[in-house]
């Protein structure tokens, strides 16, 4: 499986891009400078190239303020996200009391409007600034960019909500440069394998960010629950992802709340109209039948695994990563999953926690050319995927192999 390798840029690049970064970070305040001072370790190998070669990952380019102290908790959130959806991190990392790992896709351009808004969460908002450290992947050939000119949202406008003042930004950088989506493909698994490998804890929860964390009592909830998890070392506890009504007013702070939206047709399993099988063997018609319990508690065992199924759990974060093979949509995920089911590793539903999506999912919302393709490109390396899990694990529980083209040659 590829994963980032420590093989350093070439000299002539990290140079370049060492110098950039400089620019960035440690030049004082003025109208078109970043005020904010990030921390910047000088050693070439933070500059890691993909196993592809397409891509650089710089890491803990801003860390946490209490990034130590919270490295004794028993999990941490690891992340990803472009530009567009940094403002979830404000919900996260309020109800979150781990410390959350958040790899950022930052092509050219975008990085200078990146790391404004990045400034301007950690100057609003506490938590983000204490929490959170963050991490930067761009194409080699697209390498972090600062503009000469000035942050959209000034780090004293903290009254703002944070979408809001995203849009601001983005609004700019879409003024002045293209968002860098068109021609440099969104590298999930790379970002998802890279949020994980810098966590400090034990265990992992590995999320989009739009799946946003509900409260700070489920959090505590889950971490005492995974303080005492001594005894499975490849149990993966799941957390049902429900789909919330943007009529809904306020997140709701546990299940009690969550099924009564339910009830309400205001709220549905994730993704249930664009693609059942992400969560469909967790069996969440079940999970609603069952009431909140004063503690986090194992609610059931996931059985039949099927191909497919891709779970937002919390591990070890000794479970296998992610195949960078797959970038941007199709297979990128649940073949992370099928690859756990093959090394042995069980799936529990959890009673309490979950993870809220803002908004209704439909099928068109997702049919879009460019993701089709993109779809289409991954489900020809799946083939490749599945020839190379069954020799690697010696087994082939689903008779995948029956189903697949067999080789030329």
């Amino acid at each position: 499986m590829p994963v980032l390798s420590l093989r350093v840029l070439t000299a002539s690049a990290l140079l370049v891009l060492l110098l950039l970064l400089h620019c960035v970070f440690k030049a004082g305040p003025s109208a078109t400078q970043l005020p904010a001072k990030w921390h910047v370790a000088p050693e070439l190998d933070l500059a890691l190239l993909d196993g592809s070669a397409r891509y650089a990952a710089h890491t803990f380019l801003v860390k946490g303020s209490r990034w130590s102290a919270l490295a004794g908790s028993a999990a941490a959130i690891a992340t990803h996200s472009s530009l567009e959806h940094l403002h979830w991190l404000a919900h996260t990392a309020s109800s979150w009391t781990g410390p959350l790992s958040v790899a950022v896709f930052a092509p050219g351009a975008s990085f200078h409007f990146a790391a404004c808004y990045i400034d301007h969460l950690r100057t609003c908002h506490p938590s983000v600034r204490e929490k959170v450290s963050f991490h930067v992947v761009s194409p080699v050939d697209r390498p972090p960019a600062l503009l000469d000119r000035a942050c959209a949202v000034q780090l004293t406008e903290c009254n703002r909500d944070p979408r809001t003042a995203l849009g601001e930004v983005v609004r700019l950088r879409d003024e002045v440069a293209s968002s860098g989506q068109e021609h440099a493909v969104y590298p999930q698994n790379l970002l998802r394998n890279l949020a994980r490998r810098t966590c400090p804890t034990r265990h992992v929860l590995t999320v989009d960010v739009d799946m946003v964390f509900p409260s700070e009592s489920m959090s505590l909830q889950l971490q005492e629950f995974l303080s005492r998890q001594d005894n499975c070392s490849r149990c993966a506890f799941v957390l049902p992802v429900y789909e919330v009504s943007n009529s809904v007013g306020a997140m709701p702070e546990n299940k009690t709340g969550l099924i009564s939206l339910v009830t309400g047709k205001l709220a549905r399993p994730y993704h249930v109209q664009v693609f059942n099988l992400n969560q469909g063997k967790s069996n969440l018609a079940r999970w609603e039948k069952i009431e909140q319990t004063p503690s986090e508690r194992v609610a059931y065992r996931v059985h039949n695994y099927q191909l497919f199924y891709e779970p937002i759990y919390v591990s070890a974060r000794t479970a296998p990563l992610y195949d960078e093979r797959f970038v941007g949509y199709g297979n990128t995920r649940n073949t992370q999953t099928y690859e756990m089911h093959l090394a042995g590793w069980t799936f529990h539903v959890l009673s309490n926690t979950f993870l809220v999506h803002w908004g209704f999912q439909t099928p068109s919302m997702r049919n879009t050319t460019w993701r089709l393709q993109q779809q289409e490109e991954n489900a020809r390396r799946f083939v490749g995927f599945l020839r190379e899990m069954t020799a690697r694990y010696n087994k082939d529980p689903l008779n995948m192999l029956k189903r697949v083209p067999k080789k030329e040659g």
